[in-house]
């Protein structure tokens, strides 16, 4: 079985139904921790609909957060929803543009990790 993400009426990840339950929980406790809205509706018919708008919200923030830190455990505990977050916002047709060659490179990451993220 798998999950459906939707984002603005097209499927952006279609995902194994553990892998979805994990990455929705994780994103809820980040999305308290930063007190701000992860933008994730959880269907009864196993998919998730993406509030694209302030699911950008929720991912540039956690993207700030991962590349301002250097606490290497805060780290890694953000680098598994931030990279999912944003090949999504990248699927949905939205590029978060960084400042930094470290956001180039999250950025690189992220592209690389969208080939193993079923749709």
């Amino acid at each position: 079985m798998s999950w459906l993400f939707e984002s603005r009426g097209d499927v952006v990840w279609d995902v194994a139904t553990q892998v979805a339950r994990l990455f929705v929980a994780e994103a809820t406790a980040v999305a308290e921790w930063i007190e701000v809205p992860a933008g994730l509706d959880i269907r009864g018919d196993d998919t998730c609909q993406i509030d694209i708008e302030q699911f950008q919200k929720f991912t540039e923030s956690i993207a700030s957060r991962y590349l301002s830190s250097s606490h290497p455990g805060l780290r890694m505990l953000i680098f598994g929803v931030v990279l999912p977050s944003l090949v999504i916002l990248e699927r949905s047709g939205i590029q978060i543009a960084f400042d930094s060659s470290a956001g180039g490179q999250l950025i690189a990451q992220a592209r690389e990790h969208a080939r193993s993220m079923g749709r």
